[in-house]
């Protein structure tokens, strides 16, 4: 399962009990940091639809406020 959004950077990061720290990547070093092909699969196709900067149709369903 694939989850992509766009968020806002300054609004901050609430981690839930099952997390105990986050990191923003860039695309690239998310891609080295990944260990399963499908999930360099799965980053790969999400850059390459938004890569407009947007979620074009999509968007009203992507974007957290």
């Amino acid at each position: 399962m694939v989850f992509a959004a766009f968020v806002d950077p300054t609004a901050p990061v609430v981690l839930g009990d099952e997390h105990a720290r986050y990191e923003w990547l860039s695309a690239p070093d998310a891609l080295n940091r990944f260990f399963w092909p499908r999930e360099r699969s799965a980053l790969r196709e999400v850059l390459h639809l938004f890569r407009s900067g947007d979620g074009g149709e999509a968007e009203d369903v992507l974007r957290v406020r």
